[in-house]
C-alpha cells in the first residue's frame, strides 16, 4: 500500500528470508570442514555452537520447504547426501575405535592384576622372574628394575619409596583406565553429533526426489571417416511391360475424354439441330460407329 510517497507494509505480513541453492551447498561444505577429525575445533564444541546449529536448521528448512518435492535441485541433493555419507563414515570409524578402547580396558584391568601380583612378590622379597617375560610382552618392561629395587633395597630409603610410588601409580592407572574412559566419553559425544546430523538430514531428504534426465545413447559402430555402402536390390526395367502399360493408360484416357465430349450438352444440341433438316452422317470418331455410304 502506497501513501504519501511512502511504502507501508501490513504488520501482519511476515517477511521471510530464504536461502538460495548455492548458499545451501556452501553451508554443507562448511559443516563437512568443521566436523573433519583434523579440524582444530572438536565436534563436541560444535554441538554447543549456536552458529553451527543454525546452519543445520537452515539446510533442513530449505529441504522441508522446497515446493517442488519431486524436482529437488540435484546439486544440493547430492551435496547433502555426501554429508550424510561422510557422517556415517566418521561414525563407523569412531565405533571401531571405541571397540578397540573397550578391549584395551579389559587388557589393562588384567595387566593391573598381574603388576599388582608382581609388586606383592617384590615387597615380600620373593622371586618374580617368572613374570618378567609377561611384563616385557605387554609394555611394562620399564617397571622390572623398579620392582627389583623394591625387592632388594631398604624399605626406608628414598629410592625404595620412589619406585614403590611409581609402580602403585601404574597399577592404579591400569585399574581405573582414566585416560581411556575420557577418550570413550569424547567418542560417544562425537557419535551423538554425527548421528544427529545424519539422521536429521536423511529424514528430510527422504521426502524429496530429484527428477532424473532420461538419456538415450545411440551406439555407433561406424569408424570416423569410413564410407557407408548401401546395398539395394538390383532392378531390371521391363521395357515391353512398361510400354504396354503406357499404351493402355493413354487409350483409357482418350476413351474417357471422348466419352465425356459425346455426352456433353452442347454436342447433343448440335446433333439434334443437324438431324432436323439433313440426315448427315457424323464422323465415326464422334459417333463411335462406322461411316455408312448412301
Amino acid at each position: 500500500m502506497k501513501k504519501g510517497g511512502s511504502v507501508y507494509i501490513n504488520k501482519h505480513e511476515k517477511m521471510e528470508k530464504t536461502i538460495t541453492n548455492e548458499q545451501v551447498i556452501a553451508k554443507v561444505e562448511k559443516i563437512m570442514k568443521q566436523i573433519d577429525p583434523n579440524s582444530k575445533k572438536q565436534i563436541t564444541e560444535l554441538s554447543e555452537n549456536a552458529q553451527f546449529k543454525k546452519m543445520i536448521e537452515d539446510i533442513k528448512g530449505y529441504v522441508e520447504n522446497y515446493e517442488e518435492k519431486d524436482n529437488f535441485p540435484a546439486d544440493a541433493y547430492n551435496k547433502i547426501s555426501e554429508l550424510i555419507s561422510y557422517c556415517d563414515g566418521q561414525y563407523k570409524e569412531l565405533t571401531e575405535k571405541k571397540v578397540e578402547l573397550q578391549k584395551q580396558v579389559k587388557v589393562n584391568t588384567a595387566l593391573a592384576s598381574i603388576l599388582n601380583e608382581v609388586y606383592l612378590f617384590a615387597i615380600t622379597r620373593e622371586d618374580f622372574s617368572d613374570y618378567e617375560k609377561t611384563l616385557k610382552a605387554n609394555g611394562l618392561e620399564e617397571y622390572i628394575n623398579k620392582l627389583r629395587t623394591i625387592a632388594t633395597t631398604d624399605r626406608k630409603s628414598e629410592e625404595y619409596a620412589e619406585c614403590e610410588k611409581t609402580v602403585k601409580s601404574k597399577i592404579n592407572n591400569l585399574e581405573t583406565n582414566v585416560h581411556i574412559e575420557i577418550d570413550l566419553e569424547r567418542i560417544e559425544d562425537k557419535e551423538k553429533v554425527l548421528s544427529y546430523i545424519s539422521i536429521e538430514f536423511d529424514n528430510v531428504l527422504s521426502k524429496v526426489t530429484v527428477q532424473k534426465e532420461v538419456t538415450v545413447e545411440i551406439e555407433e559402430n561406424i569408424a570416423e571417416g569410413a564410407t557407408v555402402e548401401v546395398v539395394e536390390d538390383a532392378y531390371v526395367e521391363d521395357t515391353a511391360e512398361y510400354a504396354q502399360y503406357q499404351e493402355d493408360v493413354i487409350i483409357e484416357v482418350k476413351e474417357s475424354i471422348w466419352q465425356r465430349i459425346m455426352n456433353s450438352e452442347i454436342v447433343q444440341k448440335i446433333k439434334a439441330f443437324l438431324l432436323q433438316d439433313v440426315n448427315l452422317a457424323l464422323p465415326a470418331a464422334l459417333t463411335g460407329g462406322t461411316k455408312t455410304e448412301e
